[in-house]
């Protein structure tokens, strides 16, 4: 795989769709759900925090359905994970209580799990061993430019109070993905040959995603205050119109994984994630305390910056610590946990704070996660499989420790 020397193949070019409709399903809910707790249902700002931690726990929790599921091959995750989504956004649709509400979180949340490990396999499996955090940071750009527009397309509907209108936009990103899904061909990534009701171990967690992926959701623990908090805090400070911020973060995401989807390789690994961790950080500041538009058209600007760098260089991290290529679904599954582990922590955390302080004390104290995971980058020394096989001693620099 990927001895060709490129990134770009027809299974990538699938994977960035199939990601982009999904996360722009997931990014729509962005604006909704705090509007659509607080405005809708009669809930606080604790209640938004809970329903993101909901969320995050149930793609946790999931994973050995998950595992299964993948031995059948890249194309059913693609499928199952489209259509439990649909089922879940659908649930949103004309929601009357926050149980329904939790539920239809819980369900779209193991359809998101689902995709999130075929969009990594089809979108790394063929690219070069040294290319490994171009590849991702090329394809995360569907994520999280996803993430970035979806939000647009229900903010002045979520603003108005038009949920049911609102709801109708994941629906139909979530059917996209479906109609991806049929472009997947399974002999790209064939099915595992075990297919037998025992799990492996490594197949519910893979050991190499443990170091990068405390990292990275410890980033992601900060990233959800952005995600849950950042239309609440806009409306709190008086800003007109929340999708500017969504905009601007977009628009950089996009612009620095085109630009720069090559710094993390060339620069190192760990030294990109440790800036983005400090960025994240940065940014949770400048949101938690600035007075204006301006101040949080910043803060959006230092947020992607952070995110932009953070995701593919970690991703790598993990990749390099894989002693066998075909665990690659499985470490990746592994990793992606890691991404709602912190979303989820982010949610349980920062929610109390939010209900009873206000959402600047908040944002301070959602800028201790990504801080120590900067700790943890900066502490972390650990060598990739090749350096710990003699015969073929390959040095990383990315991993080294510190001087």
């Amino acid at each position: 795989m990927g001895g060709n020397g490129r990134i770009i193949s027809r299974p990538f070019v699938v994977g960035v769709a199939l990601t982009f409709f999904m996360y722009f399903a997931v990014g729509a809910t962005i604006p909704l759900l705090p509007r659509l707790v607080t405005n809708g249902l009669g809930g606080n700002r604790g209640d938004v925090g809970l329903l993101a931690g909901v969320f995050s726990v149930a793609a946790v929790l999931c994973r050995p359905l998950l595992s299964l599921v993948s031995r059948r091959g890249v194309r059913t995750l693609a499928f199952v994970g489209s259509g439990l989504a649909i089922v879940g956004f659908a649930l949103m649709w004309r929601v009357s209580s926050m149980a329904v509400l939790a539920a239809s979180r819980v369900i779209a949340a193991i359809g998101e799990a689902l995709v999130w490990t075929a969009f990594g396999t089809l979108c790394t499996a063929f690219a070069p061993e040294h290319r490994q955090a171009e590849a991702i940071s090329l394809s995360s750009v569907a994520l999280f430019f996803g993430l970035g527009v979806g939000p647009l397309a229900t903010e002045s509907l979520s603003r108005s109070g038009r949920f049911d209108a609102a709801a109708l936009v994941p629906i139909a990103a979530a059917a996209m993905c479906v109609a991806v899904s049929f472009f997947i061909r399974p002999e790209w990534v064939p099915p595992l040959a075990d297919t037998t009701g025992r799990l492996r171990a490594k197949e519910i967690f893979h050991p190499a995603a443990l170091l990068p992926g405390l990292s990275l959701g410890l980033i992601i623990l900060g990233w959800s205050a952005w995600n849950n908090y950042v239309a609440l805090r806009a409306d709190e400070i008086g800003m007109s119109n929340a999708a500017v911020l969504f905009t601007v973060y977009s628009g950089v995401s996009l612009g620095i994984r085109l630009v720069g989807a090559k710094l993390p390789d060339r620069l190192g690994l760990r030294r990109c994630a440790s800036a983005a961790a400090i960025l994240v950080a940065l940014s949770l500041m400048i949101l938690g305390w600035a007075t204006s538009a301006a101040g949080l058209v910043v803060g959006a600007v230092v947020m992607a910056l952070g995110i932009a760098f953070s995701f593919p260089s970690l991703s790598a991290l993990a990749l390099n610590m894989m002693d066998v290529p075909s665990d690659r679904a499985q470490l990746l599954s592994s990793f992606g946990m890691f991404f709602e582990v912190g979303a989820g922590v982010g949610g349980f955390v920062v929610a109390p704070v939010a209900s009873r302080a206000g959402l600047s004390p908040a944002f301070t104290v959602a800028a201790i996660g990504p801080l120590l995971g900067f700790v943890l980058l900066y502490v972390y020394h650990h060598r990739s499989p090749a350096e710990r096989r003699a015969a073929r001693p390959k040095p990383v620099r990315d991993l080294a420790a510190p001087n």
